[in-house]
């Protein structure tokens, strides 16, 4: 499945803060294995608020092309 990134970025700069932003990003630019990376990137958005989250998940499974490529796999 290929997600544009560009959109993923859209929508994390529309619910993020700036400062939320660069949190996220010092977590995806570290050596840390793939595995705690992840684990990591999930526990900071969940930090921010369920309401962020929510938000993320929200605008990411709403857009068109997102919800095509889902009901392609289920």
């Amino acid at each position: 499945v290929s997600i544009n990134i560009d959109f993923i970025i859209d929508v994390l700069k529309g619910e993020l803060r700036t400062s939320e932003i660069d949190e996220v990003k010092e977590i995806l630019e570290s050596d840390v294995e793939p595995k705690e990376k992840k684990k990591k990137f999930i526990d900071k958005i969940k930090s921010f608020g369920s309401d962020v989250a929510s938000n993320i998940l929200a605008n990411l499974l709403t857009n068109p092309q997102v919800f095509e490529q889902i009901g392609r796999i289920l």
